[in-house]
């Protein structure tokens, strides 16, 4: 997240990009793709102190950060596999973002499995990822006629995933 990459940095807490954009080269200063002021919005975005730890695509997205120490814990992965029958790393479905988000929601120990927004003003960002994902490639808010479909199958499930 942008607007906290330096603390995130200073802690330890977020990786550097840099391999990365040196192996793939980004074209930051693509006139249709890249960033207005190129290299000067490059870094205002994503570096700090002239490392790069994020991409930012636009101004609404998800950032997505990993304890890399909870994560690669024997302890925890051994716990975690005996629990859900699976490997714990990274997920890749809601069901499993939820579980994993369980399992590490320590709050006596300071912490916490996710920190999605759920409030009023920015929460909604959180339950319409899930409301998109729902049907693939998109679950729209409208079908073709106009008709709203937030009150659909796919809209009802990803309010009670939302808010379980």
């Amino acid at each position: 997240e942008w607007n906290r990459l330096g603390d995130l940095a200073e802690t330890g807490g977020i990786l550097k990009l840099d391999d990365f954009v040196a192996q793939y080269k980004p074209e930051w200063d693509d006139p249709e793709r890249g960033y207005v002021d190129g290299a000067k919005g490059v870094s205002l975005l994503n570096q700090y102190r002239g490392s790069t730890y994020g991409v930012s695509l636009d101004g609404d997205f998800q950032t997505w950060v990993y304890r890399t120490d909870l994560f690669g814990d024997a302890a925890e992965k051994k716990a975690f596999s005996d629990k859900h029958g699976y490997e714990l790393a990274p997920p890749k479905t809601w069901k499993q973002h939820d579980e994993i988000a369980a399992f590490f929601q320590r709050p006596d120990k300071g912490l916490f499995g996710s920190t999605d927004l759920r409030n009023q003003g920015w929460g909604y960002t959180n339950w319409y990822q899930r409301y998109v994902s729902m049907a693939s490639p998109n679950q729209f808010l409208f079908d073709d006629t106009g008709k709203p479909l937030i009150n659909s199958q796919q809209g009802i499930a990803a309010v009670n995933e939302y808010i379980a």
